[in-house]
């Protein structure tokens, strides 16, 4: 059986797919900027982030799904203009389905931080998420 948790993350990622131009990759952790060399861009990975727990006496648990979307893009010539149209389409397909398939009861966004990693002709930003849900007891 797959957790609440699990299905949260996979909306994520086939939310993203959606946008059709940028690549979509599940991680557990942030990728080397190396690793955007030899990949198709704008790439999108999706990574699973820290949760806290709230036990619901009765009920199973309240949990608070940290995930942060991290957006990488190839531009020579416009690379802020391409790395803002880029986040704000991954902001309003994330928008569009706040419950992730049901699984949840919210998404938000928490905080936008462009990347400086990233040398030139690269650039990324990291969108971080909190997702509520409630994991109900067997």
């Amino acid at each position: 059986m797959v957790g609440k948790r699990e299905e949260i993350l996979a909306d994520i990622a086939a939310t993203l797919s959606s946008l059709g131009d940028a690549s979509v990759i599940r991680r557990a952790s942030f990728p080397d900027p190396s690793e955007f060399e030899d990949v198709s861009l704008p790439l999108l990975y999706v990574i699973d982030g820290e949760e806290t727990f709230v036990p619901e006496k009765g009920r199973g648990y309240w949990s608070e799904l940290g995930v942060s979307v991290l957006g990488v893009i190839e531009d020579k010539d416009t690379p802020s203009t391409s790395l803002n149209q880029l986040l704000s389409r991954v902001m309003e397909a994330l928008s569009g389905d706040i419950t992730r398939g049901g699984f949840s009861v919210s998404t938000e966004f928490v905080r936008v931080r462009i990347s400086p990693e990233f040398k030139y002709p690269y650039a990324g930003f990291i969108l971080e998420l909190k997702v509520l849900y409630l994991e109900e007891a067997l």
